[in-house]
């Protein structure tokens, strides 16, 4: 009997979050789309849940241009920030950088390419898609 693989879902945000604050009111400071790097929840089918703004989906390849934000660090990972031509921000894993490094041109910052999502331990992030490694 073979042990059928668990179904993995990503936390995305649902839609757009504003800032409520009097300097700041009406600008966006969560865009639709953006991938949540972690989450306490994991639920076992797509679904939205309201309360929280996310929205749990199955994996899927997308294209984009990817400007490169930032980098980070968490209690167990260390991350490169990117921001999508939406909006939507992504945490890529520095693990996955060197085939980004290696298969793409990154010009003023900017990567235009196919993106699939990634989970490494309790951690999302996105990665190229095996189609840009030619897997």
């Amino acid at each position: 009997m073979t042990k059928s693989k668990k179904r993995i879902l990503y936390p995305i945000i649902h839609e757009n979050k504003y800032w409520q604050s009097s300097y700041r009111n009406g600008e966006i400071h969560t865009y639709k789309g953006s991938l949540l790097s972690y989450s306490y929840n994991h639920p076992s089918e797509p679904v939205i849940d309201k309360e929280t703004n996310i929205e749990w989906i199955d994996n899927k390849v997308f294209d984009d241009i990817l400007t490169f934000t930032g980098y980070g660090r968490g209690r167990s990972s260390a991350v490169m920030h990117f921001s999508g031509s939406t909006g939507a921000e992504y945490n890529m894993f520095l693990t996955d950088t060197e085939d980004l490094i290696k298969a793409k041109d990154i010009v003023d910052g900017r990567v235009k390419a196919q993106w699939t999502f990634c989970k490494r331990g309790r951690n999302y992030g996105i990665r190229l898609a095996d189609i840009e490694l030619g897997k």
